[in-house]
C-alpha cells in the first residue's frame, strides 16, 4: 500500500488494526470510565463518558484523531485488498 507516496508495509497496516482494536476499550472502558466518578459500566450508557459537561469528554476528544487515523489506515489497507468491480451496480453513479 503507497499512502502520500510512502510505502506501508502489510505489517504496519496490521499493527494498526490490532492497536485500534485493542486500544479503544482501554480508552473507553478503562481510563475513560475511571475519569467519570460515579461512573457504573452496568447502568450507564458508553456515549455518556463523551457527553457534553462530562469529566472525561476533553480526553475522549483528544483521541479522538489517533483513532481516526489509525481506522483510516486500517480500511483502506482492506479496500486496496478486495476487488469490489463486480459490485458496480449496486452503486447509483457507477459507470
Amino acid at each position: 500500500m503507497v499512502v502520500q507516496g510512502l510505502a506501508v508495509p502489510r505489517r504496519s497496516l496490521l499493527a494498526c488494526g490490532l492497536l485500534y482494536a485493542v486500544l479503544y476499550p482501554i480508552v473507553n472502558d478503562v481510563i475513560a470510565a475511571n475519569l467519570y466518578d460515579g461512573y457504573s459500566r452496568m447502568d450507564q450508557a458508553v456515549s455518556e463518558l463523551s457527553a457534553v459537561g462530562a469529566p472525561a469528554r476533553a480526553f475522549l476528544t483528544a483521541t479522538v484523531p489517533v483513532f481516526s487515523l489509525l481506522s483510516r489506515v486500517r480500511s483502506s489497507s482492506l479496500m486496496e485488498r478486495w476487488d469490489f468491480s463486480g459490485y458496480s451496480h449496486l452503486c447509483r453513479n457507477a459507470r
